[in-house]
């Protein structure tokens, strides 16, 4: 069964919001790494790595929310055109 336009949208919203906090660590390892910070090393940069995956399942996400959108619109009208036609015929 197909998933409904609604779920892609959570979903895509879940992916976001991890792959935000991921980006956050990221970037105070950045952060630390360019100040100069004696423990800093570019191991310091592993727990934001799952914010590359995230942003891209995100996207994805996206695109197939974008897409059932489109296709419940189309069902849609194509029922209501279905309706008049029954109507007037």
């Amino acid at each position: 069964m197909a998933r409904t336009a609604r779920r892609h949208f959570y979903t895509f919203v879940f992916f976001a919001l991890f792959a935000l906090v991921f980006t956050a660590f990221l970037l105070v390892a950045g952060y630390y790494y360019l100040a100069g910070a004696p423990n800093a090393s570019l191991q310091s940069f592993t727990p934001g790595l799952p914010a590359l995956f995230l942003g891209f399942m995100a996207r994805n996400e996206f695109r197939a929310w974008r897409a059932a959108r489109k296709t419940e619109a189309r069902l849609k009208a194509k029922a209501a055109a279905a309706a008049v036609a029954e109507r007037v015929g």
